[in-house]
């Protein structure tokens, strides 16, 4: 999984458990794996006007949190659009920083909702701790209709494991085994009783708060993410038109499907409690 999109998910899973539970912000930052690589993360507030100015609302994700608090939001979501690029599918700019679908973190309140998008630049190339990113989260949208979006843990992990039964068919009928094999990992993520220690980000959700099939929707999407640039799944091509066809519609599916369950487990935090697993 992209670190982008990992980090968005570490932002509304641990800030659910702060907004509502607690959750201790000094365990978050910087201490949490999806800020390895970087130097600074903040968060400000755009304001329109003859130049698009950005106010700083807070300096740390810590900061951040406690400020939404503050401002008694009552939880996060994370969300999507797609990006309608007519050249190209957006599983095939997904690898890229800011390709793909457009990920946005919703603030939740009683009544209404704001939107952050994230901006990742290369502020230090040379690093030697290889803290090389600034990360800058803009509130775009403030005032707006609250995220609309259902839970359904048990659809969507069905939904998942079909189409990584069928794409990891594809990818073994001719001769992927790498591929085949990740797919392989995915579809095992699904049924693990310790799912969230396959991922590399082992610390992407809080120990309390999400269910065990949440938790094995992030860890199997994790896996599954093989959208990347040159040497990615995405870097395939077959001479055979049909064969390629297949391939791009194998491909498109297991993008959608993961995108939605990200959603659907990102935002699933103490649904556990009301959900019986199956």
């Amino acid at each position: 999984m992209v670190g982008t999109l990992a980090q968005l998910i570490a932002f509304v899973s641990h800030g659910n458990a702060f907004l509502m539970d607690g959750f201790r912000v000094q365990d978050f930052y910087p201490s949490n794996s999806t800020f390895q690589f970087c130097n600074q993360v903040s968060f400000v507030t755009l304001r329109k006007g003859f130049r698009r100015t950005e106010i700083e609302v807070a300096q740390t994700p810590n900061d951040w949190f406690t400020f939404l608090a503050g401002h008694k939001c009552q939880r996060l979501s994370i969300g999507y659009l797609p990006s309608s690029n007519p050249t190209f599918s957006d599983h095939k700019l997904a690898g890229l920083v800011g390709g793909g679908v457009t990920w946005q973190i919703a603030s939740c309140f009683s009544k209404y909702a704001d939107y952050w998008l994230s901006r990742w630049e290369v502020t230090d190339r040379k690093a030697p701790d290889k803290r090389i990113w600034k990360v800058t989260y803009g509130r775009v949208a403030e005032n707006k209709g609250l995220p609309r979006f259902s839970i359904d843990l048990l659809s969507d992990k069905d939904k998942l494991e079909s189409i990584l039964k069928r794409i990891g068919t594809f990818a073994r009928q001719h001769d992927l085994d790498f591929w085949a094999d990740k797919f392989h990992n995915a579809l095992e993520a699904l049924t693990s009783d310790d799912p969230i220690s396959l991922t590399y980000h082992k610390d992407l959700l809080p120990v309390d708060g999400y269910g065990l099939d949440a938790k094995r929707l992030i860890s199997a999407c994790s896996e599954a993410w093989v959208f990347g640039g040159m040497g990615s799944w995405n870097d395939l091509g077959f001479e055979d038109k049909s064969e390629n066809e297949q391939y791009e519609r194998l491909s498109k599916d297991l993008y959608e499907t993961i995108n939605l369950c990200v959603v659907t487990a990102a935002n699933s935090y103490g649904q556990h409690l009301l959900v019986p697993l199956r």
